[in-house]
């Protein structure tokens, strides 16, 4: 169940995040305020808005553009290609499922890190300038160790998740092609609970499922203080 949560879920708030704090070491004000004016209405709306978006509109968008007769193959037809099974082969699913996934959840993320940037100390960065730090560096060097601490306890929070998929979303963009792929303990525990009325069984499943992640959210915040870093606990 584990390889169906998002590998890139983490490092891309974190990329876009960082990519939008660094704007200002390029632009100047006057360009950034009509760039930020330009970019609120497309790019931060494309990061946003799946949020506030149920798994059946997004598994909905997901048939449409990857389907068989989908938009993704229709344009593949065109130039002669041959179509792809995006939602039949499991292969191509998980990478659907992943995809959807970090596109739906990466906006949120991406708000908690530019809080966090919004508390770093400018001062740093302005120093690592004078210093001759070229832009990497001082993101690097400067810029990802001020806000470690919520890196940490979000990546945190992420691994309690690893056997904890939520219900809607692997049971809307299933089917019975990519069942093997998609029948996450979630999806167990209701097929098992109300399909077949062993209340007892799936409760006892959902509980452990509880446990563990409460146990990985435990051993990862010890590693964490260990590290250095602040933990959730």
């Amino acid at each position: 169940e584990s390889a169906l949560n998002d590998p890139f879920t983490l490092p891309k708030p974190i990329l876009n995040a960082l990519l939008d704090k660094a704007v200002d070491g390029v632009w100047g004000d006057e360009d950034v305020a009509i760039l930020e004016e330009k970019r609120n209405d497309k790019k931060f709306n494309f990061n946003y808005l799946p949020n506030f978006l149920s798994w059946v509109i997004i598994a909905g968008i997901s048939t449409q553009l990857f389907s068989g007769n989908g938009l993704l193959n229709g344009v593949l037809g065109v130039f002669g290609l041959p179509t792809v099974p995006f939602l039949t082969n499991t292969i191509w699913w998980r990478i659907i499922y992943w995809v959807m996934g970090i596109w739906q959840s990466a906006g949120y993320s991406l708000i908690i890190y530019l809080a966090a940037l919004m508390g770093t100390d400018p001062s740093q960065s302005e120093a690592a300038y004078l210093d001759g730090a070229t832009r990497l560096q001082r993101i690097w060097y400067v810029t990802i160790p001020q806000i470690m601490p919520t890196i940490s306890t979000l990546l945190i929070m992420q691994l309690g998740k690893v056997i904890n998929i939520a219900f809607d979303r692997p049971y809307m963009m299933s089917n019975m092609l990519v069942k093997d792929a998609s029948n996450v303990l979630s999806v167990y525990v209701y097929e098992v609970g109300i399909g077949k009325g062993r209340f007892d069984y799936a409760t006892a499943v959902g509980l452990f499922q509880s446990v563990i992640g409460i146990a990985m959210v435990i051993i990862f915040d010890k590693i964490a203080k260990k590290m250095g870093q602040g933990g959730v606990m």
